[in-house]
C-alpha cells in the first residue's frame, strides 16, 4: 500500500457494486489496482460485460490461488495486460514472490502440477524443497530443488511474521 498512490480498499462482500468500484477508481486516479482473485474476478468480469476496463495502471492479484480462467478475464479487464501481476505470499510472510499474468499462463499451459509463483521478491529469502515423507526440519538441505522446480516454499528473512509463529505455538500450549 505504499507506493505513492491513490488505493482503495474495499472488502469482497455478495452486495458489491463493481460498477461503484470502477467509479471509485476513475474518480480518484487510482494508479494500482488490487485485491483477492474473487474480488478481482468479480470487477473483471464487469468491466467485460459492460465494454469497460480496469483503470488503473497496474492490476495486482492475489492472497489465494490464482487460477487460468480468471486471470484470462482479468487480462481482458485491463488497459495493459502486461501490467497485471500475481503476487503471492502468505499470512507470515509478506511478499514472497510475483509473476506478470502473461508469464503465469504461458508456464502453466498444459501443466497440471502446481501453480507457478513467479520470481521471490527477496533473493535468497526463499528455497524449493521437494515434498517427500519423513524429512525434518533439520535434513532440508538434502531435500532442496532449484527455483523453479515444483515443491514446497521454506522461507526466512526480515519479512516473515514471527508473530504467527508464536501464537501457533500459544495456541498449542492452551490446548
Amino acid at each position: 500500500m505504499q507506493v505513492g498512490s491513490t488505493g482503495l480498499l474495499q472488502q469482497n462482500t455478495p452486495s458489491l457494486n463493481a460498477a461503484d468500484v470502477i467509479a471509485l477508481a476513475t474518480d480518484n486516479n487510482v494508479a494500482v489496482f488490487g485485491g483477492s482473485p474473487a474480488f478481482a474476478e468479480k470487477i473483471a468480469q464487469y468491466c467485460v460485460e459492460n465494454g469497460c476496463q480496469i483503470p488503473s495502471e497496474y492490476i495486482l492479484v492475489g492472497g489465494a490461488p490464482v487460477y487460468p480462467r480468471m486471470l484470462q478475464v482479468l487480462c481482458c479487464a485491463a488497459s495493459s495486460p502486461e501490467k497485471v501481476i500475481v503476487v503471492y505470499g502468505s499470512t507470515e510472510a509478506e511478499p514472497v514472490s510475483f509473476i506478470r499474468a502473461a508469464d503465469k499462463l504461458k508456464v502453466e499451459e498444459g501443466s497440471s502440477v502446481g501453480m507457478c509463483v513467479g520470481r521471490p521478491v527477496f533473493e535468497g529469502s526463499v528455497k524449493v524443497v521437494r515434498v517427500e515423507e519423513g524429512v525434518s526440519g533439520r535434513a532440508l538441505e538434502s531435500v532442496e530443488a532449484p527455483l523453479g522446480e515444483t515443491g514446497e516454499l521454506v522461507l526466512s528473512g526480515w519479512h516473515v511474521n514471527t508473530y504467527q509463529v508464536s501464537r501457533l505455538v500459544w495456541s498449542c500450549d492452551v490446548m
